[in-house]
């Protein structure tokens, strides 16, 4: 395996571990011969790595599996390009000049990442919406609770010793 740099290292979260890197070519065509990209490939998630201005400056980018939504390689005569399309980015992500074998294994890690098929894979759960339900409200009138619970025993929804428990506090609240 490739040595990773330091600030991808801090970006690691819990248990998570880097399966596969590739790097853009510096020679090809769409490469860069300063600064090459990289992406990373982990158990959770892809990391690009995209460092500009002699590698003074550098730009993240991270899909979850679960997020990606289309996944292209554009075969070139020397070099693919990897085109990743997300589901919630309006532009999809793109990555040239990576070496046909390394963008040819990124597609099967993406396949199964996708599936949920890698070895040790973590799955981030999303949080679901909470749904509003609407309470019932208890009538603020004491008569038309008493009412209603009385409905509710002579319906047999409430025992007699319910009933009872339930007059009483309503009784107290007076």
């Amino acid at each position: 395996m490739e040595k990773v740099e330091d600030d991808i290292k801090e970006m690691l979260m819990s248990q998570e571990e880097i399966l596969f890197i590739a790097r853009q070519s510096r020679v090809r065509p769409g490469g860069s011969l300063a600064t090459p990209n990289s992406i990373y490939v982990t158990n959770r998630r892809l990391i690009w790595r995209n460092p500009k201005l002699l590698g003074l400056k550098k730009d993240y980018n991270t899909q979850e599996y679960q997020d990606i939504s289309n996944i292209r390689l554009k075969k070139g005569i020397f070099s693919t390009q990897i085109i990743l399309k997300a589901r919630f980015l309006s532009q999809p992500l793109r990555l040239p000049s990576i070496d046909k074998k390394d963008a040819a294994q990124i597609g099967v890690y993406i396949q199964k990442g996708m599936r949920g098929e890698l070895p040790n894979q973590i799955i981030t759960e999303k949080k679901s919406e909470a749904r509003y339900e609407p309470r019932m409200k208890e009538p603020e009138d004491p008569l038309e609770q008493l009412e209603k619970l009385g409905k509710l025993r002579d319906a047999g929804i409430l025992t007699e010793d319910e009933f009872q428990r339930k007059k009483e506090e309503i009784l107290q609240k007076i």
